[in-house]
């Protein structure tokens, strides 16, 4: 019947199968998650033969499968730079430091993450899926002088990428006022 709903069901990731009697169909999406960045996918009419194989779009398919790919969901890589410097004792913790993200090992973008931005960056719009394929996305850093660097994480929950820096011992520092102290050339 035209407009009858036959069947419905929530993706969860994984492929979903039913059994339709011969007839005609129309697949349809009526909900995205906003959060994942999701387009709304166009209706599929398709056609379910006595025998069992389907028409869709003016082609006939053996099997009794529909299979929608969705190649314009987008996802977002997160990046938090966390500093192990007892507070940057030594004073030479840099304003910034560069990012590479790489989707399948290819480098996509470059970005710098900077302390006014509580060293947080995120890389967002980027395709979900090549060739129906996920993409997995990974990060590299720049070296950061006298650091070093442990980056822990994945694409989804986001990366956090460490840096170590041993400080000085507290009698090998000279305090700041004493680094910029003028000689005192007063006349008595």
């Amino acid at each position: 019947q035209e407009d009858e709903l036959y069947e419905e069901w929530i993706t969860d990731g994984n492929s979903y199968q039913t059994k339709l009697l011969p007839g005609d169909y129309v697949l349809k999406e009526e909900n995205v998650s906003d959060e994942d960045m999701y387009i709304l996918a166009q209706d599929i009419p398709f056609t379910v033969n006595i025998d069992g194989s389907i028409e869709y779009n003016k082609e006939l398919y053996e099997k009794a499968k529909v299979t929608m790919v969705d190649e314009y969901t987008k996802t977002r890589v997160l990046v938090e730079k966390i500093w192990e410097d007892n507070g940057n004792q030594d004073r030479i913790r840099p304003n910034k430091i560069t990012v590479e993200l790489y989707g399948d090992d290819e480098l996509i973008d470059t970005k710098d993450i900077l302390g006014t931005s509580d060293w947080r960056v995120e890389f967002i719009n980027l395709p979900k899926y090549k060739k129906e394929k996920e993409i997995s996305y990974t990060i590299k850093e720049i070296d950061v002088e006298g650091y070093t660097s442990e980056i822990k994480g994945n694409q989804k929950d986001g990366y956090k990428i460490t840096n170590t820096h041993t400080p000085d011992e507290p009698n090998d520092i000279i305090p700041d006022r004493q680094r910029h102290s003028v000689p005192n050339t007063a006349v008595k």
